[in-house]
């Protein structure tokens, strides 16, 4: 029985920040049905590492395949089909979370040519529209 590709497929897998080196040529594979997460202090290279895998930081050397996929070459299909969850978010506290979705701007519309309130406009529950 053939099995199929690992989801994460990791091999001499290094990162370096100019003269620092945040991954040291780590191995690992993750098959399908598997957990995993990365354990170690502060600095060891977990954030690093994920991303890598996460395809939002490209990695230094090393071999890396993301769903039978390469990083370097499909990191928007990878990224597509991946669910991240940050450690924290980076809303802002004082926003409700309907007004911190304003920064986004609406579908189809220019951010540079829309005003902030054509933003909110579609935003707002009608209890808060301004009336004319």
């Amino acid at each position: 029985m053939q099995t199929p590709d690992p989801l994460v497929e990791a091999a001499g897998l290094v990162k370096r920040f100019d003269a620092f080196t945040a991954v040291a040529g780590i191995d690992v594979t993750v098959h399908r049905g598997e957990a995993f997460g990365f354990l170690g202090p502060n600095g060891a290279g977990k954030s690093s590492t994920m991303g890598m895998i996460g395809c939002v930081s490209p990695a230094s050397e090393g071999h890396l395949r993301v769903l039978g996929l390469d990083p370097a070459t499909h990191g928007p299909q990878i990224r597509a089909r991946l669910g991240v969850v940050p450690q924290q978010d980076n809303l802002d506290t004082e926003l409700w979370r309907w007004a911190s979705s304003a920064f986004a701007s609406p579908a189809g519309a220019s951010a540079a040519s829309s005003s902030p309130e054509a933003m909110l406009a579609g935003l707002l529950p009608n209890a808060y529209r301004r009336r004319p």
